[in-house]
């Protein structure tokens, strides 16, 4: 069992948190005092560095994808020979089973079509276009000035090297992203973070993240991880259903609504546990028009189908849980992190949720990262971890402010939750104060 400790230092509100993930880790404190900050930069740099050269393939794929598509909508959609190779491109390269060699062949035979299709139609109206075309213009521009072609050059002549121009271009991009890869900038890892997820605020330049001794965020450079395979970031139930375009709430709508794994006996028990409680099973059907798939419930007593995001909030909370499990992306090597998994929750789901996580990190491994303000799940995980034997893989934090400094300081308090009490307990002060209090 690998043990991962993330850490961040003077970042918005957290003055300083090391926090230690064994097993299942519980992190308490205020609004506003960076416990969704924490778990949100430890997934984006978990999953960026495990994915980091498919992403880097995969944006380098996507210019050629639209460099081949805008050359054959640029010289005849009627182009049957050309049309075809480009479908077939384009196919490949957005599955991205495809290597670099094979890109750069498949492309360059691309060209060598596309470059005898505008020089059997050289009219001068195809002509204009093409030099005046988003590709060409600036490379027809650059060649005049260098030298290397002048307006009266002859077509032939302009198409070999306005062609040879975009060979050379695609060449120098290639060698950047082959560069990118080798290097593993955290420069680079930051813009693929950006682009990803559309996270535009700031790099937090502090971040630790070791696992197993290993410190994996370097000076400029980082090591990419291979152990979490799967990882699922969880803010809100309501990312279950909800068709925003929230880049978080897009990807992990797209990890539930992943086709059904095998799953080992473990992950079926954690599955049917759930079922139990909510009375039905979650599961991904077509359409009444068989137009998409979509997550539906059906409730075990009456066989009665309907659509999830018609389902009370609380039940979407576990059954993106059991989404989870049933797609496999749950396992010894995955990493879960939510943000008040008991929102929306009566007080006696919120104690079947705790028993649900905990089951999860016992029987299949599963390192969970919990941000909660709830007394409630925060003494049922305590409590449940211990009687299932895994009370030494569970700890808690509590985020206090720092006058000092005004920013929070996390501390470790392991299974001694007390002082989490002490921190809920100021809300009946609160009551008092603001109530009638004889």
């Amino acid at each position: 069992m690998s043990k991962l400790t993330v850490s961040i230092k003077n970042y918005h509100s957290i003055g300083e948190a090391k926090i230690d993930l064994d097993g299942i880790t519980v992190l308490t404190g205020p609004n506003g005092s960076g416990k969704s900050t924490l778990s949100r930069w430890l997934f984006y740099f978990l999953r960026q560095s495990k994915d980091f050269k498919k992403n880097l393939l995969r944006l380098h794929y996507g210019k050629v994808r639209n460099l081949v598509t805008d050359l054959t909508f640029l010289v005849s959609t009627e182009n049957a020979v050309l049309s075809e190779s480009t479908a077939v491109l384009v196919s490949h390269l957005d599955d991205g089973n495809i290597s670099l060699d094979e890109v750069e062949k498949a492309l360059n035979a691309f060209l060598d079509r596309f470059e005898q299709e505008i020089l059997n139609n050289s009219n001068k109206d195809t002509r204009n276009l093409i030099l005046n075309s988003r590709i060409f213009s600036p490379i027809y521009r650059g060649l005049i000035t260098d030298g290397i072609i002048s307006e009266k050059s002859l077509w032939p002549t302009r198409v070999k090297a306005l062609v040879g121009a975009l060979r050379k271009e695609y060449k120098q991009q290639e060698a950047e992203t082959i560069r990118n890869i080798k290097e593993r900038k955290l420069t680079t890892l930051r813009s693929s973070i950006q682009a990803t997820y559309n996270e535009y605020d700031s790099w937090p330049d502090s971040l630790e993240v070791v696992i197993d001794g290993l410190p994996l965020i370097k000076k400029s450079t980082f090591e990419l991880q291979d152990y979490f395979d799967r990882m699922a970031y969880v803010d809100s139930p309501m990312a279950t259903t909800n068709p925003s375009n929230y880049k978080l709430w897009k990807i992990f709508r797209d990890q539930i609504k992943e086709h059904n794994a095998e799953i080992t006996a473990e992950a079926s028990f954690c599955s049917n546990y759930i079922s139990r409680k909510i009375g039905g099973k979650v599961q991904l059907k077509k359409d009444p028009l068989g137009l998409s798939e979509e997550l539906y419930i059906t409730e075990t007593a009456t066989n009665y189908t309907y659509r999830l995001d018609k389902a009370a909030t609380g039940i979407k909370t576990f059954a993106y849980m059991q989404r989870l499990i049933d797609t496999g992306a749950l396992g010894p090597h995955s990493l879960l992190l939510i943000d008040e998994p008991e929102a929306h929750l009566h007080p006696q789901w919120v104690v079947e949720m705790a028993r649900v996580l905990v089951f999860l990190h016992k029987r299949l491994g599963v390192k969970i990262m919990i941000a909660s303000h709830d007394p409630d799940m925060v003494e049922a995980i305590r409590s449940i971890a211990q009687k299932e034997g895994v009370g030494d893989a569970t700890k808690f934090y509590l985020a206090a402010k720092n006058p000092e400094i005004g920013k929070y300081l996390y501390q470790d308090l392991g299974m001694e939750i007390g002082e989490i009490f002490s921190s809920f307990n100021l809300a009946l002060t609160k009551i008092d104060t603001y109530g009638n209090a004889d």
